[in-house]
């Protein structure tokens, strides 16, 4: 089957190459991987202009322990870029987290190469989805640079002692095929989750500097002024080449160690930036990430094509913080045009809440406060459809009930353009009072034309309640009916949301989480959807209620079509994550694509 190659979403790129990442390029291929079937290996091959090229591709449908090859012929010899990879779609998840992939054979044009060194497998994101194998990739290694190897790194030998290189820099030109043969061993295992060891601190933790890459992403004579970053307040750094060089699509302030020595909850905002000595304009306003989804590097985009703080359904990575709205950020603070001719660089940046954590030290989320196992609580409906007409969970920071006297979550919110408007609607939500069966609803819904042209199921459905997510209260029996019918969840029924830290939420679809990603069929598009639960876990049953209540929440009322453009989102890249361009690791990454469940929800522009 011959296929143009297919530039991925923000999301994806986002997470990019990582394990332990430097800046990457993105990870893009010609499959579409869309259409395979989970434990499929394929090819993720680029070329040297990541631009499109045709070729004919040859994938294999694992089946367990056993040999196995894949191919890509191309239609015209290709220079290739530094990232290509063997991936298996949904991997993690059908052959195991201990599965090992061991590449036996590597033909180029036809000849077998002499290997570099031996392979390792990997989650390609981190989020353990689908299952990588690094080809070439100049920018990913098994260990960090203290030689620490990543949790979800394994191999047939030391992999600390293995390689994310199998072919050399010369054999990246002219290359016509590849034909790899490889091993699967261990099929059906399940890493056991080892200690992950305490970070040690570099000598220049808490160094600010400038991460700037020229258009051949090669070294340059440049001068430097750091800063090192010790707490709230302005910091100054900078970069003068000793001749002007054409940027590339990647460039950042990062700073080392940032994630322990400011803390996963601070802010670095960036104030002025001096292109050739002149103050330029913003092009928005900056956010502040995780460089590498292993919350040890911050870093803040200067200028990211591939990146984004939301991913394209709108989601705000859980390492994402801004002092506004972080989806209404961007990670191109700068123009196209600005990138050429540059020979210098000055960033005014800000950092503010200063040693403040969101995470335990031990990178485990802190603890939901207890159920009041005598008091009451609500549970929601929550949707989301293919154009991004959408009702977000309660808590949602820009969405939720608190935002607007929940003017957006008081209503079904859609798209005219760049302007959000009310949908036709109503929620029936419940009061939870004790143990017992409940539903939630969405009733006369009057769906936008065209929302279901692209697609004919929603994005997600779940249920979102102000419930502690401390374990003491379990949601079951999950029920969903769409237009009056009956529809078949999936194989692991609803699920409590990966993302679930501080309220109880359940999927029920989620198109980007493969657990629930595909349910029975239901007809689109319909008037109404109901959810049927049950609730236990609470010291009183539902027929015992405490006769004075806590009040419901306020019913819907309809919403006026709201007058303020939406906030923009930055622009779909090769996420969002991101997940994302000669970069990238992280900021959307991660998150973007495994579990999505904060369902912040925003139009992307195309």
């Amino acid at each position: 089957m011959k296929k143009s190659w297919k530039r991925l979403g923000a999301t994806a790129l986002a997470a990019a190459l990582a394990v332990f990442s430097q800046p990457v390029l993105p990870a893009q291929a010609a499959v579409d991987v869309d259409a395979l079937a989970d434990g499929t290996a394929y090819l993720s091959i680029n070329n040297s202009d990541w631009a499109d090229f045709d070729a004919e591709y040859t994938n294999a449908e694992i089946t367990g322990d056993g040999q196995y090859t894949v191919s890509m012929f191309a239609a015209e010899p290709q220079n290739l870029a530094q990232f290509n990879a063997l991936q298996v779609k949904n991997g993690e998840s059908f052959m195991g987290t201990g599965s090992i992939l061991t590449v036996d054979e590597i033909k180029l044009n036809g000849e077998a190469i002499e290997l570099q060194g031996d392979s390792y497998t990997c989650s390609v994101d981190g989020a353990g989805i689908d299952t990588r194998v690094n080809l070439y990739n100049e920018w990913n290694s098994p260990v960090d640079a203290d030689g620490v190897v990543a949790e979800d790194v394994r191999a047939a030998g030391d992999p600390a002692a293995c390689t994310a290189m199998l072919w050399t820099a010369d054999q990246l030109t002219g290359v016509s095929s590849i034909e790899v043969t490889f091993t699967v061993s261990a099929f059906g295992t399940t890493k056991a989750a080892g200690t992950a060891p305490a970070h040690e601190l570099a000598e220049d933790a808490g160094r600010a500097y400038l991460n700037i890459n020229n258009a051949e992403w090669s070294e340059f004579e440049r001068e430097t002024v750091d800063a090192y970053v010790d707490g709230d307040g302005p910091y100054t750094v900078s970069m003068t080449m000793a001749e002007p060089q054409d940027l590339a699509q990647f460039n950042a302030l990062e700073i080392v160690d940032g994630e322990y020595v400011l803390g996963n909850g601070s802010v670095v905002t960036v104030d002025e930036i001096k292109l050739n000595g002149e103050a330029i304009e913003l092009q928005g306003d900056s956010y502040t990430c995780s460089a590498d989804g292993a919350g040890i590097i911050t870093r803040v985009n200067l200028y990211n094509e591939w990146n984004s703080p939301v991913d394209d359904a709108g989601n705000v990575a859980k390492d994402v913080r801004a002092l506004g709205d972080p989806a209404a950020c961007t990670a191109m603070l700068w123009t196209a045009e600005q990138l050429t001719g540059v020979s210098s660089i000055e960033v005014t940046f800000t950092v503010s809440g200063f040693g403040t954590f969101l995470e335990t030290e031990e990178g485990a989320a802190a603890p939901a406060e207890s159920v009041d196992l005598n008091g009451v609580y609500h549970a929601y409906i929550g949707l989301q459809s293919p154009k991004y007409t959408f009702r977000n969970a309660v808590d949602d920071a820009a969405y939720g009930a608190a935002v607007e006297d929940g003017k957006y979550f008081n209503q079904l919110t859609g798209w005219d353009g760049d302007l959000a408007i009310t949908v036709p609607g109503t929620f029936e939500d419940a009061e939870i009072a004790g143990n017992g069966t409940y539903t939630v609803a969405a009733r006369g819904i009057q769906w936008p034309e065209g929302e279901f042209d692209d697609q004919d199921h929603m994005n997600l459905i779940f249920i979102s309640t102000d419930i502690p997510n401390s374990g003491e209260i379990v949601i079951s029996d999950v029920a969903l009916k769409i237009g009056g019918s009956s529809v078949e969840l999936a194989p692991a029924g609803a699920i409590v949301s990966p993302d679930s830290v501080n309220y109880l939420n359940m999927l029920i679809q989620n198109t980007w989480n493969g657990d629930v990603g595909t349910i029975g069929f239901y007809s689109v598009p319909f008037e109404e959807i109901e959810i049927t639960f049950t609730v236990s876990g609470f010291a009183y049953d539902a027929a015992a209620a405490p006769e004075a209540p806590a009040e419901p929440a306020p019913e819907a009322a309809p919403a006026e079509p709201a007058a303020e453009p939406a906030p923009e989102a930055a622009p779909a890249e090769a996420g969002s994550k991101s997940v994302v361009g000669p970069v990238v690791g992280g900021c959307v990454g991660v998150a973007a694509v495994a579990g999505l469940a904060v369902y912040f929800v925003r139009k992307k522009k195309g």
